[in-house]
């Protein structure tokens, strides 16, 4: 594997990881914030839309900077399936109760976590 592709592969890693993080986030508060009807559920709630509009916008140009070209081997490989397939399991409403987001969350999350593990893999192995 070369330098540019090794970065390239772990820039990729890098944006997917944070995307999971941000599923595990906001899960984690929709159960904290269960039975709270307080301010920062709307303020948890504004990420979680942000997250349901970044995912849709990646899946409809999906290369990892956003910008409109044609994917890397890589970007089609692993970020366009990861944020097609959660985007696409994003059926949660923005405006679901905080507790109904882990459940609501999770199938989204699986795939984006998928997607992290396979891109580690090819990482490892290309690396040995």
């Amino acid at each position: 594997m070369d330098t540019v592709y090794l970065q390239e592969a772990r820039a990729i890693l890098a944006e997917l990881r944070r995307i999971h993080g941000e599923f595990e986030e906001l899960m984690s508060a929709g159960d904290r914030l269960a039975n709270s009807r307080s301010y920062e559920v709307e303020e948890v709630r504004v990420r979680l839309a942000e997250l349901k509009v970044y995912l849709k916008e990646r899946s409809s140009n999906p290369t990892i900077d956003g910008h409109k070209r044609a994917a890397t081997i890589l970007e089609s490989a692993f970020f366009d399936p990861a944020v097609r397939s959660a985007s696409a399991h994003f059926c949660l409403r923005v405006n679901a109760p905080a507790s109904q987001w882990v459940s609501g969350l999770y199938e989204a999350s699986s795939d984006i976590s998928y997607y992290v593990f396979q891109l580690e893999a090819h990482i490892a192995e290309y690396k040995h």
